[in-house]
């Protein structure tokens, strides 16, 4: 098992939405399709580049947050910092899923608007597609944790980064930590939480 930090930066209006229905999300629409997911599961690094490449015509640094997102296995946890709070999720499904798999006739963005789809992204109310491109399924073991009662100084501080998510290894001891004081209500220096 890995732990990740996923940060949702990018379309919160319907990211976070799909994220309560057990759906995490990233961008890179332009790559949306089964290929890419296959190369990264077989570690071809290559083909992956010329992607970027062909299709962009530059290979940017932000693509390793792909390769990361599409590396997570079943049995990882996420932490996915918000403002003020963060969740800690589980991976549950086998391999990564293209967003137009997320979709129900029932899917709106935050502000209670319908969502379509057109077959491979999904569509605004005003026609325009969203730039999302891949998601995971994953079960919600924890939400609306308050960082500054349950986030020690080293967890707090790597839920700034600015990349949109890397792998936290090195922070398993803090995350454990964070989580088995949030369920017993006390604040990362031993206190009771207040109710």
């Amino acid at each position: 098992m890995n732990y990740w930090l996923h940060r949702i930066s990018h379309v919160a209006e319907l990211s976070y939405p799909l994220l309560d229905r057990g759906y995490l999300t990233i961008g890179f629409s332009d790559f949306s399709y089964k290929e890419m997911i296959d190369c990264v599961l077989e570690d071809d690094w290559a083909y992956f580049n010329q992607q970027f490449q062909d299709f962009w015509g530059r290979i940017p640094r932000p693509r390793h947050s792909l390769w990361n997102f599409l590396k997570m296995s079943k049995g990882d946890l996420v932490v996915v910092p918000s403002q003020g709070t963060f969740a800690v999720c589980e991976i549950i499904d086998q391999r990564p899923l293209l967003i137009a798999e997320t979709f129900s006739e029932d899917l709106k963005s935050w502000d209670g608007k319908p969502i379509s789809t057109n077959g491979i992204h999904l569509i605004s109310p005003h026609g325009n597609a969203f730039d999302l491109g891949f998601t995971r399924k994953v079960k919600i073991l924890y939400k609306q944790i308050p960082r500054d009662k349950f986030a020690d100084a080293q967890l707090t501080a790597r839920m700034k980064i600015r990349q949109t998510n890397a792998a936290i290894n090195d922070l398993k001891t803090s995350i454990e930590t964070s989580i088995e004081n949030f369920k017993k209500g006390k604040s990362t220096n031993g206190a009771p939480i207040k109710s």
